[in-house]
């Protein structure tokens, strides 16, 4: 039964960990969703750059300006997607971690509980035999 609490324990640290996780990646999802929109935005942004370049009101620069940035952040981006991929991997393991914990915490507790009564079984099985020979006693003490 000790071993009981300390699984209790720890899969309530597990789950608590795993919540903090899930919020963690929930913001990440966020910001990457984020990323993205200001990205197309700023493909929008070039091509209309580009247009009014085409009519001589921008300049190379201000488009080469806008052509690195966006580059920079697709680069950033798609880093972050990658990060994001681990941390998912990693959330379904901590997941896993903690359903083989809840499944072991289960299985002792099924055990105890089994034990329990096999040994209430031994006390009655037990008693009921007293009885019986106290019965027998007094049959032949008559």
């Amino acid at each position: 039964m000790n071993r009981l609490k300390i699984l209790s324990k720890l899969l309530e640290i597990k789950k608590n960990d795993l919540e903090k996780y899930e919020l963690d990646l929930r913001k990440t999802r966020y910001e990457l969703h984020l990323e993205e929109e200001k990205l197309e935005n700023l493909k929008n942004k070039l091509k209309e750059s580009s247009n009014l370049y085409n009519d001589n009101q921008v300049s190379i620069g201000e488009l080469e300006l806008i052509h690195n940035y966006i580059e920079a952040l697709t680069k950033e981006t798609k880093e972050r997607k990658r990060t994001l991929e681990i941390k998912e991997k990693e959330f379904e393991e901590k997941k896993n971690q903690v359903l083989s914990i809840y499944r072991e915490s289960k299985l002792i507790e099924l055990l105890g509980k089994k034990i329990q009564f096999e040994e209430e079984k031994k006390k009655a099985v037990r008693e009921q035999q007293w009885i019986d020979f106290i019965s027998l006693l007094k049959k032949v003490n008559k």
